[in-house]
């Protein structure tokens, strides 16, 4: 939940409006007191969003439109 809303404000905040949907899922978990890198690439129907874990796995992806 937290990661998806981290992820959601990140795309947000990027594209500077509100998003119309926002769909996600889980990949493998995150552990307190490690480090998550967000990220999110524009595409032309919306954005791609992912969190990594401190090693470079993706635990979440996430579409928003």
């Amino acid at each position: 939940g937290l990661t998806a809303l981290l992820v959601l404000e990140l795309v947000r905040e990027a594209a500077g409006r509100p998003p119309a949907a926002f769909d996600y899922r889980m990949r493998r978990p995150l552990l307190c007191g490690r480090p998550i890198r967000l990220c999110a690439r524009a595409e032309p129907d919306g954005w791609h969003a992912w969190a990594e874990d401190e090693t470079g796995a993706i635990a979440l992806e996430a579409e928003v439109r």
